[in-house]
């Protein structure tokens, strides 16, 4: 019985293309998309999340857009095996390759309990200004809690951050100009933070094999069955976002 890679997971992902033996992959995407998707989240309560005295502003998230346009074509040897290298008087069929494919792509909420790799950017005085002094990057993966095998592994990556490790980046630069708590704020001091949180994603998966038909010698045609449809839940996108944090001293 076929035994197909299978890393095991509840970790970042690492996807590599060296594949065992199982498969090998060929990786298609369509279009180029903009690098970040940048919105106001007004609804997750920071002081909850990370309880101090103070007051927290609301959270800028810069999305990496998600990629409806990929799959991911790879070859199964047990199909290959299974079909190929036989001689047939009456019809046949020669495996020819599989694919994975995302039909769904569903965000099933935030998980923004999950704050990580908390950074601070800079810290201001009431009334002051300056500019970011220090070059930092804030990166993440893609997380899941159940195994499967390295295509989907691949695919899931692709779909949600468009490579195939699943990870996504900001720099943070000497760009920026940072301003404290305005006069009369009860607050002396502004913190500026990077950080992390993760939106929770299902998402539905075809998978395609593909096989030439044969009467004898003669050939029929190309044929593509649709073998299965899996439904993966509690997808962890990391989501790079930065916020402020009024405090008194």
């Amino acid at each position: 019985m076929r035994k197909p890679v299978i890393w095991s997971l509840c970790v970042s992902l690492f996807v590599s293309l060296a594949l065992a033996n199982e498969t090998s992959l060929h990786l298609v995407r369509a279009n180029k998309l903009e690098e970040y998707s940048i919105s106001i989240d007004s609804k997750t309560n920071l002081e909850k999340m990370t309880p101090s005295i103070g007051k927290s502003s609301m959270i800028t998230r810069f999305e990496v857009p998600n990629h409806s346009d990929v799959h991911v074509k790879f070859n199964d040897p047990f199909l290959s095996f299974s079909t190929n290298g036989r001689s047939y008087r009456k019809d046949r069929r020669v495996y020819i390759s599989s694919m994975y494919t995302v039909k769904v792509i569903h965000t099933a909420g935030v998980a923004a309990d999950q704050i990580t790799q908390q950074s601070l950017l800079e810290s201001v005085a009431k009334g002051r200004k300056t500019n970011g002094q220090t070059l930092k990057d804030v990166r993440g993966t893609i997380r899941l809690c159940q195994s499967y095998p390295q295509p989907i592994l691949t695919l899931i990556n692709l779909s949600l951050t468009g490579n195939i490790k699943g990870f996504v980046s900001k720099q943070y630069n000497s760009n920026v100009t940072y301003s404290g708590p305005p006069e009369g704020s009860p607050y002396t001091t502004r913190n500026y933070y990077a950080a992390l949180y993760y939106d929770t994603y299902s998402l539905l998966v075809k998978r395609n094999d593909t096989y030439d038909e044969f009467l004898g010698n003669v050939y029929q045609g190309r044929t593509t069955d649709i073998s299965e449809s899996i439904k993966i839940n509690d997808v962890l996108k990391p989501i790079n976002i930065e916020y402020y944090h009024d405090i008194k001293y």
